[in-house]
């Protein structure tokens, strides 16, 4: 996907082209002559395989052309307006010229003498627009994403790269930057998602809150806690805006893992199952595991439980009892008649052993035993275990291929409606073979990695 191609957005406009040409001669009669003013600002650029913030000073072409009263002074920014109006029933406005003028002439006014050749670049830009069709492109930092290769293609117009030398990620203002924890005196050494998207995405409409989809999908395919340090949204067509940007809590990464290219079409699919669940919130929560208010569903609590467990990887004591609560959130509150925590175990064993070729029965009733045992110790007085050990990440592991199932469950079949019947399927053959037959065509791996997880 190109982010600059709207060939399919409408046909060519003959007239629009002239008049396009016409109003930046006219601008850039105007602009040329003009002292710019110099601005100092931060940039955060790639180097290395890293990021760093570099200051710099730089004309400021934005304040010039503000102080151009455009529509109503200048004739061929009135034509221009006049045709889109027409012809469109487009409006635009000071806001709009100005987001032109600065992507022809650059934000520093280095091309005020060679923007022709963009003219045909600048026309399409402004059809997309007036069909509805503007586009803007996210970078965010990631912290706890490693990446093996130049970048990896998540789907289309989504990326995951790692930093390259003299890449420009984002700008800041001096005033806006701090000193503190997440300033300009950050490195960012892990790696960067970069989305393309329209006017119509949610990244448009929140894109602090949406982007959450994307890091919890990685997050929750890859088995760690990825999250955006900053958010930097730059539009590529004119009636884009510029969004703010969302500094790091400070808190520290819970669990990094690495991205190759053959998580790609996981992390994908992952995308396409949770994506429909994805629900807009009022509320001003921005970390990936506040999933219960921004996710419907039979996993928003699983996985906002998946996120706390592994931020307290650390701290066994913790870790084991977020993911045990995360099973509960599952087996308790979305299976028919009334669940004890006791057949959790049973109902996990059953219900993962026979959707996950690679888990066995007995084996994931057993680690999930285990984990309430150690959990009620602790609860009891028990002295907390702080060496990181095997059983958390079988517990992790079978918290989401049980988070995936669950949402498959729900997607492509009736089983959830009622409740989902393990207590039947345990004791009576025909619902047992029929909730087997249903989990016949699903197949974890194409959601999640859990090779290093096999049975023998």
């Amino acid at each position: 996907m190109d982010i600059s191609d709207f060939a399919d957005v409408a046909d060519s406009d003959d007239q629009l082209e002239e008049l396009v040409h016409d109003l930046l001669d006219a601008a850039a009669d105007i602009l040329v002559d003009v002292d710019l003013p110099r601005t100092q600002v931060s940039e955060l650029q790639g180097t290395g395989g890293e990021a760093k913030h570099v200051r710099i000073e730089r004309p400021s072409l934005g304040p010039v052309v503000r102080d151009v009263e455009w529509l109503d002074d200048v004739d061929e920014a009135i034509d221009f307006a006049d045709h889109l109006s027409e012809e469109y029933d487009y409006s635009i406005d000071q806001h709009y010229l100005t987001n032109l003028f600065k992507d022809s002439f650059g934000r520093a006014g280095q091309h005020l003498d060679s923007y022709q050749e963009q003219e045909d670049r600048i026309t399409k830009n402004i059809i997309a627009d007036v069909h509805d069709q503007g586009k803007a492109e996210l970078i965010a930092p990631l912290e706890g994403l490693d990446i093996e290769t130049d970048r990896v293609r998540i789907r289309d117009g989504v990326e995951v790269r790692d930093y390259e030398d003299g890449v420009v990620l984002g700008e800041d203002s001096l005033p806006l930057m701090s000193d503190t924890f997440g300033g300009r005196h950050r490195v960012y050494n892990d790696s960067y998602l970069r989305i393309e998207f329209t006017e119509n995405d949610l990244l448009a409409k929140v894109p602090m809150q949406a982007i959450n989809l994307y890091t919890l999908a990685i997050s929750l395919s890859l088995g760690g806690l990825v999250r955006d340090l900053r958010t930097y949204i730059s539009p590529v067509t004119y009636s884009m805006h510029k969004w703010g940007r969302k500094m790091s809590s400070g808190q520290p990464t819970g669990f990094g893992v690495e991205i190759t290219e053959k998580n790609g079409p996981q992390i994908q699919a992952t995308l396409d199952l949770l994506e429909p669940y994805f629900e807009l919130s009022s509320e001003p929560y921005e970390t990936p595991y506040a999933a219960f208010y921004n996710f419907s569903g039979p996993g928003n609590l699983a996985i906002s439980h998946y996120g706390r467990a592994i931020n307290t990887w650390s701290i066994p004591d913790n870790t084991v009892t977020f993911t045990i609560l995360g099973l509960e959130s599952l087996f308790i509150q979305h299976t028919a008649g009334e669940t004890p925590s006791r057949d959790v175990p049973r109902y996990a064993g059953f219900l993962i052993g026979n959707a996950v070729d690679m888990f066995d029965p007995i084996t994931v009733a057993d680690y999930i035993s285990s984990g309430y045992e150690l959990r009620n110790q602790w609860a009891h007085g028990g002295k907390p275990d702080r060496e990181p050990s095997e059983l958390e990440a079988w517990l992790w592991a079978i918290l989401r291929a049980a988070i995936y199932v669950f949402y498959w469950l729900d997607t492509y079949t009736s089983l959830l409606d009622q409740g989902l019947p393990l207590d039947d399927a345990l004791i009576d053959g025909e619902t047992r073979e029929s909730v087997k037959a249903e989990l016949d065509t699903f197949d974890v791996t194409e959601y999640m990695e859990v090779e290093y997880l096999k049975t023998d």
